[in-house]
């Protein structure tokens, strides 16, 4: 297992909904700016279900400075922004549909969780993402073919 698999398989999202935090969190230890056990962004944020990227946003963390791109369907661009970001050595972060579900009141909403690009494969792209312990893996073709919308949160060192 390479060290960037160690990574990631030790990696927890710690709460419901501190995704973003984690993800976060996880590009940080892959670029070995904080310890495996680091966990201060997700503390800070915990089940804040309003926290996206806004805290990260056009922010230094660690030595890395974090902005934000969105595409809309037909995500034109967005797989050559994720290449060149994979060439220079960066893991983005991108925020794709998971589920459809409906709030107490009743109205019906789209829940997005947020992905690391890791590597292309083929003319595809795998990213993970942590459920607590659990490590998640997709293609992004796949999340891609089920959203209209994404938000990706870049960096630069």
């Amino acid at each position: 297992m390479s060290k960037n698999e160690r990574i990631i398989e030790r990696h927890q999202q710690l709460y419901e909904m501190s995704c973003p935090s984690a993800a976060v969190e996880l590009v940080l230890k892959l670029h070995g700016k904080v310890c495996g056990s680091y966990r201060k962004i997700q503390d800070t944020h915990k089940n804040k279900s309003d926290v996206g990227y806004g805290p990260f946003r056009n922010r230094r963390i660690g030595g890395l400075y974090f902005y934000e791109r969105s595409w809309d369907k037909p995500f034109v661009g967005l797989t050559a922004v994720l290449h060149k970001e994979l060439t220079e050595g960066r893991f983005p972060i991108l925020s794709m549909w998971s589920d459809r579900g409906r709030l107490p009141d009743g109205r019906l909403v789209d829940y997005y969780h947020e992905w690391v690009i890791i590597r292309k494969v083929g003319a595809d792209f795998e990213a993970v993402s942590k459920h607590f312990r659990k490590t998640q893996r997709t293609m992004l073709s796949v999340s891609l073919a089920k959203s209209s919308h994404t938000i990706v949160l870049l960096y630069s060192t």
